[in-house]
């Protein structure tokens, strides 16, 4: 499960990468900067949209959780985060579907946006229905805590494998920035270093954050 098996563009001319969960995170940074792929296998509206995508501004899969070696699969699993989620987020934001293979050998195809949950829970494919409680007001943890409008996919996303095993993910990529500047800062407080970032709206914001103290 290490192919990268499909690329779509949408009318608004983004782009939506398919992947198996066994892709690297440096194989898949190597193969959207590149915009090379093994397009075996692809069908030919794959084809057109790589060749759209090597004609677009450059793109990125704006999660970076740093390890490279990991796979997209275990970073969704645990809805990693890395240096720029203050910009970016974490991976399971950024996932546009998925197709996941529950215990009982079910195949769910779960698109964002199609399964949301409510009040007393969340329509299932299938026409079933998850009856839980949402949880109101803000969370200090966001896995397997269903939210009135949480998306089905963000369950799946750090509960660590536990509901179902995911076979490929639609993974959404945006605009790369044009310049990055890395800057090391000396604070004299934490408190200074802390409204340092989190700079007014007309001030460029921060793509990646580390502390040392």
């Amino acid at each position: 499960l290490k192919g990268i098996t499909g690329l779509r563009r949408d009318a608004g001319g983004n782009f939506f990468l398919t992947v198996q969960p066994g892709v690297t995170l440096q194989d898949l940074e190597a193969g959207i900067g590149l915009r090379r792929f093994d397009t075996q296998g692809w069908s030919q509206e794959s084809k057109d949209a790589l060749a759209a995508l090597w004609t677009a501004p450059p793109v990125r899969f704006a999660p970076d959780p740093t390890e490279g070696s990991a796979t997209i699969g275990g970073a969704f699993a645990c809805d990693a985060q890395g240096l720029n989620a203050m910009e970016a987020g974490s991976v399971g934001s950024h996932v546009e579907a998925i197709l996941v293979c529950l215990p009982d050998g079910r195949v769910w195809e779960l698109e964002r946006g199609r399964y949301r949950f409510e009040a007393n829970g969340c329509p299932l494919p299938e026409g079933g229905w998850l009856p839980v409680a949402s949880v109101e007001g803000p969370l200090s943890f966001r896995g397997l805590t269903p939210r009135p409008g949480m998306d089905l996919v963000d369950l799946f996303a750090g509960a660590e494998g536990t509901l179902g095993a995911v076979l490929s993910l639609t993974l959404r990529l945006t605009p790369a920035p044009a310049h990055l500047w890395g800057v090391f800062f000396f604070f004299p407080s934490q408190e200074g270093a802390a409204r340092f970032s989190m700079p007014p709206p007309s001030l460029p914001g921060l793509a990646a954050l580390e502390f040392f103290d």
